[in-house]
Formats: C-alpha cells, structure tokens, sequence
C-alpha cells in the first residue's frame, strides 16, 4: 500500500500543469518535519513545494531507476551516505549552497554533488514503563541490549531500506570491526522482535508499549515519542553513538533546478537553521537556535565513519548482513 501510495503521489506531480510547474522533492526526513521546511519556504519565496516521503534506501532506488527521465529536482535528508553513493553514481547535480557560512569537508561532497545542512546522533528510546515494571535503568551501552530482558523486546529498521540503520551498522563496524562486529549484529537479531522500512517507525512502537527499546536517531525519539507524550525516556550509547550528517542533493537533470538551487540556498539561512530546533536536529549554522536535546546529543560520544568507506562498502555490508540476520 506505501509504495501504491507513493506512486499516486508521483502521478499527481505528472499531472501539474506547465507554467505554474510546483518545486518537486524527494524527502527523507518524517513528513510532518518536510511539510514544516516546505511550508515555511512557501511563506518566504512565494513558489510552490510538492513532495514524495521516502526512506534514503527508496529514495535512491527511486532516483535510479529515473535517471534517464527524473522527476524531482531536490533530495532531501536522510543520511549522507546515500547521497554519496548517488553522487559517485553520477546521480546528482553539484552545486555549491550559497551559505553564511563554510561547511567542513565531512559536511559535503567533493565536487558539491551533496551538501549537510544539519546533524543526527543515534540514540535508545525506552518504554519508561517497560523499565519501571522490571526495575531497570535506561540501557548506556549496546551490550546492555543484550540482557534476556530484552529478548524480543528491541525494533530498529532494516539497513538496507533505512539510512538510520545502515548508520548503526557502520558505526557499529567501525567501532568493533567488521568480524566482531556482525558476531554482534548476530545476537543484536536475537533481541529484535521485527524491523521496520523507515527508522522512525519504531519510536512509535515503544510509545505504546508494544516494544521496550528502539535504536533510532535521538532526533526522532524526542519529536515522534517524547514530544508527544509518549512514555519513552533517551538514552546515549556510552562506547559511542552512530550520527549522520544530513543531506540535501540536486537531482540530475531534474526539473525545475534553479528552483531547486535557490530551495537548498535557504535552507542555509538562519531562518531556516534556526527551524531545526524543532525538531531537535544539530544545525550546521553556528548562529542557530539549538534545542536542549540537541545540545545534549551534540555532547555525546560519537563513533567516527569514513563516508567514502562506508559508500565503497554499501553492498558489501548489506549483503552480510543479510547472510547473518536471515533477513
């Protein structure tokens, strides 16, 4: 049905009439967040936003297979690594945002192919009632979830659907290495009741209990659970968390791409950086409002990841982690 739904969207995007064409986008960000981004730009420019959510995996999928008749100019969120690829593809326009102020060499593409524009730290929601009623504390490392309290218990998303679970099993990888560390992701199954096709989905499923603990970005815990009164409580992993660096790409031969250009030029202004803070994401702008979990996440211990590694690996690790999980 998602992916029906998907295609119905595209068509209404078809269907627009020349002249008056919408900017059209690809989002990997929650669909709540993109119609909060979009809408705002709206306000500002006066030119029209229509989008298609999808997760980075579908996202890339999905440019892919349009490359030789695009249908969007921009791509959106979702972690870097996805874009990369996409970049190295020759998927993606490069370009060069009209920022105020420079982005590192770990916040963009080496020809311009993709730009960040703010930051995720990966993190553990947990069912505050879950932990009360068997008299545990919020799980601080990864090889507390292990404990059989756990046993069927955990949701995160599949890796190779979602860019927040290909970020923990390459943080992870890169953390204990690629041997230790798929002998880990082989009890980490163990524990996992179910994935899910997007990494925000599970943060829902232990707001209401059907899960204890999800590993997801923090990001997504504090706006899709804990802003809206679920009992989940978040935690940080102590040896390290995985983070992402957010993308944002011009779509090859898209339409629309100037539009698209001057899209991206805003999300760089502090109006729109200082948004960010809503939804609990690092901006990039060191003049922008910054929430208290995002300070807080900014603070954590994180992992460090070759994206160029992590890109040339992709299929690799996919593949054995199929081989490992079954999945």
């Amino acid at each position: 049905m998602l992916i029906k739904a998907h295609f119905i969207l595209l068509a209404l995007f078809l269907g627009c009439q020349k002249g008056d064409e919408p900017l059209r986008i690809y989002s990997s960000m929650d669909a709540k967040e993109t119609r909060d981004f979009t809408g705002a730009y709206e306000k500002a420019s006066g030119a029209k936003v229509e989008f298609v959510r999808l997760s980075t995996g579908e996202a890339l999928a999905r440019i892919r297979a349009e490359s030789k008749n695009p249908q969007v100019a921009v791509w959106i969120g979702g972690g870097s690594n996805e874009h990369v690829i996409a970049g190295r593809e020759r998927l993606l326009q490069p370009y060069q945002p009209r920022s105020e102020f420079p982005l590192t060499a770990e916040q963009r593409g080496r020809e311009g192919e993709w730009n960040g524009w703010y930051m995720g730290v990966i993190g553990f929601g947990s069912n505050t009632d879950f932990l009360k009623k068997n008299n545990l504390q919020p799980p601080r490392s990864y090889q507390d979830l292990l404990k059989p309290v756990f046993r069927g218990k955990v949701a995160m998303a599949y890796p190779y659907t979602a860019g927040t679970a290909y970020t923990i099993l390459t943080s992870l990888i890169s953390m204990m290495g690629e041997d230790r560390g798929f002998q880990f992701f082989k009890s980490l199954d163990r524990q996992v009741t179910h994935y899910t096709q997007s990494g925000s989905a599970c943060v829902t499923q232990v707001g209401l209990g059907e899960i204890a603990v999800c590993i997801a970005f923090s990001h997504d815990i504090g706006h899709k659970g804990i802003a809206q009164g679920y009992p989940i409580v978040l935690s940080y992993p102590e040896e390290g968390a995985g983070y992402e660096v957010g993308g944002v790409s011009l779509v090859r031969g898209g339409p629309g791409l100037e539009a698209g250009k001057k899209f991206v030029d805003w999300l760089y202004r502090l109006e729109a950086q200082n948004k960010l803070s809503r939804w609990n994401h690092i901006p990039l702008h060191p003049e922008a409002i910054i929430s208290p979990q995002a300070e807080e996440a900014r603070r954590a211990k994180r992992i460090p990841i070759n994206l160029d590694e992590t890109a040339d690996r992709h299929e690799t690790l996919l593949t054995r982690w199929r081989e490992v999980t079954g999945r």
